[in-house]
């Protein structure tokens, strides 16, 4: 099995982590790093039927017969079998119907207000009269008017795409994938940080399989891995450029963390921070001009976003607290990204000049490693949580404004969200 050495937060060699942030920080920095020493490969599956399904509020019976003013308010339907059922002015508010199959079915005058139709299927659907309000559509966006949602076209947007993740154990990490909901969950690989490529053909992640901290990449099925740093020093956190031609990852080949861009054969690697301080993280702009990256030059973490040659670096969170992992939206306008500057770490978003930064999360657990859905509607992060036993890691997902956050991996894995496609 992998093990990563290094602190999954900040990149850093686990042997070079030395400074002392305070008890509370401590322990939540302590937890991030030891994710790095975990690992697993189960994820959650549940079958699920339509008769009897329970609810937070209610539950309602639906079997495939006639149902009109059917009350499933608040009823957990994800993944139900719901296709060609008679539902006219059926209440699902609120209802969690993410990933139901609701061809052919008839929801004339149905009350859809706050439900959750992510990665639904509404395909030939008689959506008339239907009520709409802070609906969530199956391509994750959200649907306040009149209009419905578009069954078909939403879901062709999401039906594919794929989310790479890292589990961990004491034992090590693995990579896998899984649909954007959760399921279909593949073990791919021994190994950490994967990242998709643009055309979704490879996945670039780090391995110790070589005896050190090395940048491979493979094909999506974990066939044909291939060292492209060897390099006796550590490298890690790929990021492809958009164009697909070039990889930016942090190293410590000149000496402390720094921001290096190579071909995707791994030739020609070029350091371009050449600072004394820490720099590590990159995270490409969807236009292929910038990056955006983790920085200590200031004296704290902080973000910056420079030229792709290095040129011109720029401080764009200012802050005296922690702000790491930057994430592009797949638009250029924003970067989700950690901070601690409200506590503890939460996933905050600001526009890409560094402006309007908003904490999304705002809540008691420690939120991390934000990723955007192709589409800018979702994020995807992991959420660690503190109980009697050992810190809880799970993925969960959010519309992009920080609603409808859920869970999408279970409570026994230890799962880390890093690159959707």
């Amino acid at each position: 099995m992998e093990s990563l050495g290094t602190d999954a937060m900040s990149g850093a060699p686990l042997a070079d982590r030395s400074r002392s942030r305070g008890r509370s920080r401590q322990r939540a920095v302590g937890i991030i790093a030891a994710i790095a020493l975990l690992s697993g490969i189960f994820i959650f599956a549940a079958n699920r039927s339509t008769k009897g399904a329970t609810g937070s509020l209610y539950s309602c019976d639906l079997d495939p017969a006639p149902n009109v003013d059917v009350d499933c308010v608040g009823a957990d339907l994800s993944g139900a079998n719901l296709r060609g059922l008679v539902l006219i002015r059926s209440n699902f508010n609120g209802a969690n119907l993410t990933n139901a199959d609701l061809r052919g079915s008839n929801l004339t005058e149905a009350d859809l207000t706050g439900a959750d139709l992510m990665d639904a299927d509404l395909t030939g659907a008689d959506l008339t009269d239907t009520t709409w309000s802070n609906t969530t559509c199956p391509d994750g966006s959200l649907q306040s008017g009149l209009e419905a949602c578009n069954g078909e076209t939403d879901r062709a947007g999401t039906r594919n795409e794929k989310i790479a993740f890292m589990i961990s154990e004491d034992s090590g990490t693995t990579i896998n994938s899984m649909n954007a909901d959760g399921t279909a969950a593949t073990f791919i690989s021994e190994g950490a940080t994967p990242a998709w490529s643009p055309n979704g053909e490879k996945i670039a992640f780090t391995s110790t399989r070589d005896g050190n901290d090395e940048i491979f990449v493979m094909n999506t099925d974990g066939s044909d891995p291939q060292n492209i740093t060897n390099n006796p020093e550590y490298d890690n956190f790929p990021s492809w450029s958009p164009n697909g031609e070039k990889i930016a990852f942090t190293s410590t080949r000149d000496g402390n963390e720094e921001i290096f861009v190579m071909n995707t054969d791994g030739s020609d690697p070029q350091n371009i921070t050449n600072s004394p301080e820490s720099d590590s993280r990159p995270s490409w702009s969807p236009n292929g001009e910038k990056i955006a990256f983790t920085s200590r030059r200031d004296g704290n973490e902080e973000i910056f976003v420079m030229n792709t040659d290095g040129s011109d670096p720029q401080n764009i969170t200012n802050s005296p607290e922690s702000d790491n992992l930057p994430s592009w939206s797949p638009n250029g306008e924003k970067i989700a990204f950690t901070s601690t500057r409200e506590g503890n770490f939460e996933i905050f978003v600001m526009s890409a000049d560094g402006s309007d930064p908003q904490n999304i999360t705002n809540n008691q657990d420690l939120d991390i490693f934000p990723v955007w859905s192709p589409n800018g509607q979702i994020i995807a992060f992991t959420k660690v949580i503190f109980g009697d036993s050992s810190p809880t890691l799970q993925i969960f997902r959010m519309n992009a404004d920080g609603s409808n956050s859920r869970p999408i991996t279970s409570t026994e894995t230890k799962a880390i969200a890093t690159s959707w496609r």
